[in-house]
């Protein structure tokens, strides 16, 4: 019989202010399957921005690990966009074969505060 392991959820973002770029750190997917991510941002002053995604296949906790350049945007199916004072988008991401992930807020405008919360299963035999 097949079982399911579930990971309690996980914030990646805890009420960070979003007037500036945020980045969350790595985030270990080496042993998931499937994650969800939602992003909830509130007490705003007009937020205007964009959520992505960036993934890694080499341990973010080595010493020659660059962050700049050894992660990679992942293609979602669509831009997420962070627009008024406040919102929430949930993100599904299936099947992840990397090592690690990191939540990515690219501000262009405004001020809010968001934060973020994966959650995700490991189907197992």
């Amino acid at each position: 019989m097949g079982r399911k392991n579930v990971v309690r959820s996980y914030k990646m973002f805890d009420a960070v202010t979003i007037s500036t770029d945020q980045s969350s750190t790595a985030t270990n997917v080496l042993n998931l399957d499937n994650a969800s991510i939602q992003v909830i941002w509130s007490g705003g002053g007009t937020p205007v921005g964009t959520i992505t995604i960036e993934a890694t296949n080499i341990d973010p906790d080595l010493p020659s690990f660059d962050s700049t350049t050894d992660y990679v945007t992942l293609t979602l199916s669509g831009t997420i966009a962070v627009s008024g004072n406040s919102g929430n988008h949930s993100i599904i991401l299936e099947e992840m074969p990397f090592y690690a992930i990191r939540l990515i807020y690219t501000s262009t405008s405004g001020t809010a505060t968001m934060s973020a919360y994966l959650s995700s299963k490991t189907i197992g035999a």
